[in-house]
This record gives C-alpha cells, sequence and structure tokens, in this order.
C-alpha cells in the first residue's frame, strides 16, 4: 500500500500513504513543504483496487490529522525499512469509484462519416487562404 493514491470522500487527491502502522496511515504531502497525515485506520472506508478512500472530506484530514512529525520507522512501515513488521488487516475493498476519462470523442478517423464536416472545413480553409 506504500505510494498508493489516497482519496477523500469529497474525492480530492490527498497524496500517496508514505507510513503505516496497525493504527494509523500516514499520508505525505509535498515536496519542499512537507505535510504528514496521520489519519486512523478506522477513517479509511476501502480499497477499490486503484485508491484508497477515506471516510473523512480533505478539510477534515488537514484541520485533524496533520502532524508535524516524519514517521519513525521503529513504529511505522515505511518503504525500504524493515525495522517494523506486524500482519496488517484485510482492507475492505469497495467498487471502483474512480473511471479513466474516455478519449475517444477526441480522436478523429479519417473517412469516418462522423466527422466529415471536420475535414470538410479543413480542406476549405486550405482552400480559401491561397
Amino acid at each position: 500500500m506504500i505510494s498508493q493514491s489516497v482519496h477523500s470522500t469529497d474525492d480530492v487527491d490527498i497524496e500517496d500513504i508514505d507510513a503505516l502502522s496497525l493504527d494509523f496511515i500516514i499520508i505525505k504531502r509535498g515536496y519542499l513543504n512537507e505535510h504528514y497525515y496521520y489519519v486512523p485506520i478506522n477513517r479509511v472506508e476501502g480499497w477499490d483496487g486503484n485508491v484508497l478512500w477515506l471516510s473523512v472530506t480533505e478539510h477534515e484530514v488537514r484541520t485533524n490529522y496533520e502532524r508535524k512529525i516524519t514517521p519513525d520507522p521503529s513504529r511505522y512501515f515505511i518503504k525500504d525499512y524493515s525495522i517494523y513488521s506486524a500482519q496488517f488487516p484485510e482492507l475492505r475493498l469497495i467498487p471502483p469509484r474512480y473511471k479513466r476519462p474516455d478519449r475517444s470523442a477526441a480522436i478523429i478517423r479519417p473517412g469516418d462519416p462522423k466527422n466529415m464536416d471536420v475535414h470538410y472545413a479543413r480542406k476549405h480553409s486550405k482552400v480559401n487562404k491561397n
């Protein structure tokens, strides 16, 4: 789950998981001005296969769970540190909420009758310029 995307209940991408423990997921936001959010596990709604969803809004995350403390590798599972070990409970699987945008309408295929007016306009705009 480390480096997986986390979204709030109002569908704001909060950032990625930086560390885990049995009680918290730690979300790191920012690179130069880092913010750490220590969100209790009971505020996790579930995993949809792409995104970890929280049951709180982004505003609640920022106001209630921000800490100025970098996660301690002896207390949290952090990528590239194997000091902390624990059996993590299975996450509740939820139906996918995030769908990739369908960009098929933006593809113009030559000879497609639906796009003939676009080809017609292009052809005639070139003729008028000469």
